[in-house]
């Protein structure tokens, strides 16, 4: 029994310091974009506002998505409220998957070159408790719009 708790807290311990990677990356990529209310990185479900304010835009072929702030913590809700209809809700929740892996890959494209996106994105994707790490490993850099001088400034949007 004793084990069994240690293990408990252990994996607690864990989530909370990936947690935490992840707020502080969040909050100061936006801090450095220039977003407002970057507090809601510490939010669990309203960090994507803080992910939206950074990208300002969401671009899918030719199609742009403005308001990414609003759009990516509301699909999250959608998502959730419409689970229950079957096959409507797994549609749904297909739709936002592919939102959030094109948001993550624009997002990694503000800071990284395009290869390196690609494979942050895949990794997100695949081992997601990397993302805690990347947030924070660019907490102080500035996305491409920001710094012209950035060797990746051309996927800016």
């Amino acid at each position: 029994m004793m084990i069994l708790v240690l293990i408990w807290f252990i994996i607690i311990l864990i989530a909370l310091v990936l947690y935490l990677l992840q707020a502080f990356g969040l909050y100061g990529m936006g801090e450095n974009a220039g977003g407002e209310y970057n507090w809601l990185a510490f939010v669990p479900p309203l960090h994507t506002y803080v992910i939206g304010q950074i990208l300002r835009e969401i671009k899918i072929d030719k199609y742009t998505l403005p308001y990414p702030e609003i759009i990516l913590p509301s699909s999250l809700f959608a998502c959730s409220f419409f689970s229950y209809l079957g096959i409507i809700g797994n549609v749904l929740l297909l739709c936002v998957f592919f939102l959030y892996v094109i948001s993550f890959y624009q997002l990694y494209a503000l800071y990284r070159k395009k290869r390196t996106a690609v494979l942050y994105t895949i990794l997100s994707i695949f081992v997601p408790i990397v993302t805690s790490f990347l947030f924070f490993k660019m907490r102080k850099e500035y996305p491409a719009y920001m710094d012209k001088s950035s060797p990746h400034a051309s996927f800016a949007s």
